[in-house]
Parts: structure tokens; C-alpha cells; sequence
């Protein structure tokens, strides 16, 4: 059954990029920054190696954030350069903590430096996010992937009023049932609630749907088949990573790859496709407790939520194989 599953969805992907990419094709580029605070859970490093799997995304700013922003940021160029995508540019954002990482991925890059990446490399990536989005077309705006705390959403803000009118939000925060606490949403309650205030429109995924975004058994050995550096870095990040003990095996899979559920809806719902994504979405009230809850009431921000699957095998195999497949950019 799997693998009929698999070839299906060979060919769906296939004829997917084949409709984006054909001569004449009116479909643009979709402009994204990611927000991330890559370096302790491995989904932010998943949902990196996805975006840049994506032939119809472009990437304008990989920004890092929460306590050691910096040693994030040498993550993001060291794996960028090591897959030959040195176009994507690099910026540090808010630091809140600025302590020294020895584990988690950050031992991976920690001699890494940063002022001799071979592309662009922001040491203040706040006002470059702002610059990025107060030149971006209310026509097209710049989705903004929020895979991290919200610390860099308020300073982007004041630096880029009108922010509100040139983004969408595409987010990885909270849980509806029950509606618990998660990291993303309450490690800076204010910054969330700040982001819910404003008429920007916006899109989350929270642990209800997100949490299901894992590889096992035939779509963990897609993965690994992937001999390409996006693919192959990938694993030797997971590997380097999973060697700390994160209460699972590599034999059997990967843990929850949350973020790249966000990564996916900033890729998919800008087409004007969601009647054939793998998730079900419902449009619904939202608002952010004082202890960094997300509740559906009124009034709150009207926000799309990915509240569940319709397809949650078929995502899964998507998954893998637009990691395992070779660059198509």
C-alpha cells in the first residue's frame, strides 16, 4: 500500500512543478522570510532544508532568534553554504539570552564564522527584515514564516509601520484542543499578542495538526536515500544532533518536524490551493491568554488554522520527497 502511496505521489509532485515552472506561467515566486530559532529542536533545521527544496519560493532573509541568536545564525550560513545556496542571505535578530550553546546542534557550527560567508550576512537582521518588507509590494507580499518565538515581530514593527500591509503571517504557534501553552506562542506573550493585534493576514499551525509531521519507515528511508547535500547535510545535522539523547531513535524516525507544516502553508496557500492541501483549515477567532494560550474566541484575530489532516500519509510522503529529490533551482 505505501508504495503505491509513493509512486502516486511521485507523479503528482512531478506534474505540481511542472504546471510552476512552465514557459509563460503567470505563477510568481513566493517571497518568504524565515524566522527561526534554529539550533534546539531539529524542525526549524527540517523546515530550512524544505524551503530551499521549493523551486516557487524565494528566500529574501533567514533570521535568527532567542537567547543565542548568533550561534543560530552560524548554523543557518554553515549549512547554507555547505548545500551551495550562499544566495540566501543571513541575519541575526533579537538575542535575549546570549549564553553559550555546547549542545543541541549549536557544537555543530560553533567554529564557524560568520563574517567570511559567502553571501550576504546581517549582523543586524532586524532592520534588515524591516528593509525587505517596507520595500515589498502590497500586491505581493512577503510571507512571513514565524518558526520561533515572537521576540523580532514588535522591532520589525516600529522600524516598518506599514509592515501590516506587505506581510502575511504563516506561523507555527499554539494548540487548540486543549488549549495549552506551546513554546512558540507564550515565550514572549506580549511580542504574540502583538502580532494577533495587528490587520495583517494570518495563517498558524499549531501541535493539533503540526505534531503529526513525522518520518518513519518508508518515508524516514526516502530521506535517507537522498544523496544531494540538501539531503545528505540534513542527516549529518540530525545525526550531530540526536547524539545529545531528545528521547528517541533514529532507527526509528524522526520526532515531530513542526515547523515545516508552516513552511508548507506559506508554499501552498498563496496559490489559492487549500481545497487540495493536505490539511484542513478553519477560519476562526483567535486570542492569546496572559499565560501565552491560544483560545478560539470572540473577539479575537480572525486567523486561518490548520486545525487538523485530511491527509496527514500523504503530507508525510510529500515531505520526503521534496527533501530527497534533487535541487531543482
Amino acid at each position: 500500500r505505501e508504495m503505491y502511496v509513493s509512486v502516486a505521489m511521485k507523479w503528482l509532485l512531478v506534474l505540481f512543478f511542472l504546471l510552476l515552472n512552465r514557459p509563460g506561467s503567470a505563477i510568481k515566486k513566493i517571497p518568504i522570510i524565515i524566522d527561526t530559532d534554529i539550533g534546539s529542536d531539529f524542525d526549524d533545521s527540517a523546515a530550512l532544508a524544505l524551503a530551499l527544496q521549493l523551486p516557487h519560493i524565494d528566500i529574501k532573509l533567514v533570521l535568527t532568534s532567542d537567547d543565542n541568536a548568533v550561534g543560530r545564525a552560524k548554523i543557518v550560513a554553515k549549512y547554507l553554504e555547505a548545500v551551495n545556496r550562499t544566495d540566501v542571505p543571513v541575519g541575526v535578530g533579537r538575542i535575549t539570552h546570549p549564553w553559550h550553546h555546547w549542545h543541541w546542534l549549536f557544537g555543530w557550527a560553533e567554529d564557524y564564522n560568520l563574517d567570511k560567508y559567502p553571501g550576504t550576512y546581517y549582523k543586524d537582521g532586524i532592520k534588515a527584515a524591516a528593509d525587505i518588507i517596507c520595500s515589498a509590494s502590497k500586491e505581493h507580499p512577503i510571507q512571513y514564516v514565524a518558526i520561533s518565538e515572537m521576540w523580532n515581530v514588535p522591532p520589525i514593527l516600529e522600524l516598518c509601520p506599514s509592515a501590516p500591509k506587505r506581510v502575511e503571517i504563516k506561523a507555527m504557534m499554539g494548540e487548540i484542543h486543549p488549549p495549552n501553552p506551546e513554546h512558540n506562542a507564550k515565550g514572549c506573550i506580549s511580542c504574540t499578542k502583538q502580532l494577533m493585534s495587528q490587520t495583517w493576514p494570518v495563517a498558524f499551525t499549531p501541535l493539533d495538526s503540526s505534531g503529526g509531521a513525522t518520518l518513519h519507515n518508508q518515508t524516514f528511508k526516502r530521506l535517507l536515500t537522498g544523496a544531494h547535500p540538501v539531503a545528505s547535510t540534513l542527516m549529518e545535522c540530525l545525526v550531530y544532533w540526536a547524539s545529545f539523547g531528545h528521547g528517541f531513535s533514529l532507527l526509528k524516525g524522526t520526532d515531530p518536524w513542526f515547523d515545516t507544516v508552516a513552511v508548507y502553508m506559506a508554499a501552498t496557500l498563496p496559490l489559492g490551493n487549500s481545497s487540495t492541501s493536505f490539511l484542513r483549515y478553519e477560519t476562526v477567532p483567535i486570542q492569546i491568554t496572559d499565560k501565552g494560550a491560544t483560545i478560539i474566541k470572540s473577539p479575537g484575530k480572525l486567523s486561518t488554522v490548520a486545525i487538523s489532516w485530511k491527509n496527514l500519509t500523504g503530507y508525510r510522503y510529500w515531505l520526503a520527497e521534496q527533501i530527497s529529490l534533487p535541487p531543482r533551482w
